[in-house]
């Protein structure tokens, strides 16, 4: 039971990730096309923590799925 808990708090969390990291690229699209270079350097720094969080929460999703349906 206690394995089952932690996998399932492991896969909401990646999930979690996956649409924060999504909603922050979202945010940060608008004042990329700015003409002002500091919003787009502004806006370039939390936009690739956003793909980072993204493909993070991708890759650790895909992982936890593929342990659960091996076993």
């Amino acid at each position: 039971m206690e394995k089952l808990t932690f996998k399932l708090i492991l896969v909401l969390l990646s999930i979690f990730i996956f649409l924060i990291g999504g909603i922050t690229m979202l945010f940060c699209l608008r004042y990329l096309y700015s003409n002002n270079l500091a919003s787009i350097i502004g806006a370039g720094i939390p936009f690739l923590s956003g793909t980072l969080m993204t493909v993070g929460g991708i890759i650790s999703l895909a992982i936890l799925l593929k342990e659960n349906k091996i076993n």
